[in-house]
């Protein structure tokens, strides 16, 4: 549970301050999130239930999220990608709440770099609609926070 924590703590540290970190700091999360992904694919192999692979499923989008938020657009944005495609396939609500909040921090990394044009927008709005697992209430959060951008 630390190295979870750690990861979580590293995550919230990086989405608050990740303008005012410095290229070397960004440059040692982004590695340090690398082998936490690296790691949670080894421990793929090695699952002993559906709990673990939930954790590790989680614990590796996580640290892609965490690596694209300190990387260029060049690499970010296939990082996204990376987190968020395991969790299609997921049909509880923390798969999918998981899920739309990377939507919604890929759309806000895409804002502050300029990359968020109407068509992805429109496509991002998309797919949170479409996702049956989120609550309206949720959903409708998640507009208002697209709207925002």
């Amino acid at each position: 549970m630390d190295e979870a924590k750690h990861l979580n703590t590293l995550f919230q540290d990086v989405l608050t301050r990740r303008k005012q970190l410095r290229v070397k700091e960004q440059r040692k999360i982004y590695c340090e999130s690398i082998l936490r992904y690296a790691a949670s694919a080894c421990h793929k192999f090695e699952l002993e239930d559906s709990v673990d692979g939930y954790r590790v499923l989680m614990s590796s989008s996580m640290a892609l999220a965490t690596a694209a938020l300190t990387s260029t657009p060049q690499e970010a944005l296939p990082y996204f990608e990376l987190a968020k495609t395991p969790l299609l396939d997921g049909h509880d609500y923390g798969m999918a709440a998981h899920y739309a909040a990377l939507l919604l921090l890929e759309a806000l990394y895409r804002s502050e770099h300029d990359l968020l044009d109407p068509a992805k927008k429109k496509l991002l709005l998309q797919d949170v609609s479409n996702c049956n697992t989120l609550s309206l209430q949720q959903k409708k959060s998640f507009f208002e926070a697209m709207q925002a951008l």
